[in-house]
């Protein structure tokens, strides 16, 4: 479910830039085994409302590993697939 927000916000900046690259880490606070907040801390992308639109996927994503309280940080790397 995650990875499927985070392709859709992919696809809709590619609409608006078809060269869209770049890198976003966010942290995350998780509570109780769900992500309550999350700060965009890099944004290598020209496209700002992607990172915006990924933070905003990752608000309610359940993390049933995490018990209690706890801080992580993910990365997007975002650009065309690797060629073959």
């Amino acid at each position: 479910r995650l990875q499927r927000r985070l392709q859709a916000c992919f696809e809709t900046g590619l609409r608006r830039d078809p060269y869209l690259a770049g890198r976003i880490e966010v942290e995350l606070e998780v509570r109780s085994g769900r992500v309550t907040e999350v700060r965009i801390v890099e944004n290598t992308v020209t496209d700002a409302a992607i990172g915006q639109c990924l933070a905003h996927a990752y608000l309610g994503v359940q993390l049933p590993a995490v018990t209690g309280r706890a801080t992580m940080r993910h990365s997007v790397t975002l650009g065309p697939p690797p060629e073959r």
